[in-house]
């Protein structure tokens, strides 16, 4: 096999775990990652947070983002055009009631509602990354479309950037490709790598 086939076969493979996760586990571990980046003290110093909304398999980091605004920070989450880039847009603390179906399938900001954030952040601040797989060497599997990568990829991004997923989602090694990038920190409900 090449690599795109064997990414291919580990995406297929994940979303079958993922599907093993119930609504009560998702629900619970997902408190125990908010509580576990709360303690990373890049949080603190943080005073952006470019998050994202997640889709049913994913960590819900909603109480996180609901926090740090109510301390003043700034709270951004991703619109994705029909080209495949990604541009945060500002939300406020009723950003819930606000959320859109992007031609994707995924939940958004919305974009009349919104104003969008320009690069680079000159301040200090957090990019959170969703995934179907992540390695202790922080290597990501996303679901293949690149536009996270594409993102990262920006010459202005200026963020620390932080993988979010539950245990089980973790893989010894992630088949990489050139345009893969790896993060500087992946967190679960029970280990920060």
């Amino acid at each position: 096999m090449n690599i795109p086939e064997d990414k291919q076969r580990l995406r297929k493979e994940m979303r079958k775990i993922l599907q093993t996760l119930s609504l009560e586990e998702r629900a619970k571990e997902s408190q125990r990652i908010v509580k576990n980046i709360v303690a990373l003290p890049l949080l603190a110093r943080s005073s952006t947070i470019l998050g994202f909304i997640p889709m049913q398999s994913e960590p819900d980091l909603g109480p996180l983002y609901d926090g740090a605004l109510a301390q003043g920070k700034k709270v951004a989450f991703p619109c994705c055009s029909n080209n495949g880039q990604m541009v945060y847009h500002l939300v406020d603390q009723d950003w819930r009631k606000h959320l859109v179906r992007s031609p994707y399938g995924n939940l958004e900001p919305n974009k009349d509602k919104y104003s969008p954030i320009y690069l680079p952040i000159l301040e200090t601040s957090m990019l959170l990354v969703p995934g179907l797989a992540f390695s202790p060497m922080r290597q990501r599997l996303g679901r293949s479309m690149g536009v996270f990568d594409r993102f990262l990829a920006h010459k202005d991004l200026n963020c620390f950037s932080i993988g979010v997923c539950f245990a089980l989602q973790i893989r010894k090694t992630i088949p990489l490709e050139p345009h893969d990038f790896t993060l500087d920190l992946v967190v679960t409900e029970s280990q920060t790598y």
